[in-house]
């Protein structure tokens, strides 16, 4: 869709191009934080899934979320709070569906 916009003059022009970049800068902040989100579920699922299948172990939860940390810079906490959003919420995510929720 094109919408026509008033640019008859350099002020206006710098008005609109102003006003573009703005709104370019909501959406691609909007998309990257869906997309973290989604990432986020996705890594807790993996997590969970992991541990789950190595249950029988002792304290290996523990090994596996420090060893993580260590592998990919990222604090244990990051890497727990995962798991506990993919727990939150165990069905497929995405974040029109976490918004529908609150």
């Amino acid at each position: 869709m094109n919408i026509q916009v008033n640019v008859s003059t350099y002020k206006d022009l710098v008005s609109v191009i102003r006003k573009e970049i703005e709104v370019g800068k909501v959406i691609l902040e909007r998309n990257a934080n869906e997309h973290k989100t989604t990432v986020m579920w996705r890594i807790g699922s993996h997590i969970h899934t992991h541990i789950l299948e190595h249950s029988d172990k002792a304290d290996y939860g523990d090994y596996v979320f420090k060893e993580l940390a260590k592998e990919f810079n990222m604090g244990k906490r990051t890497l727990y709070r995962t798991v506990q959003f993919y727990k939150e919420y165990p069905n497929s995510v995405s974040p029109v569906t976490l918004l529908s929720r609150t």
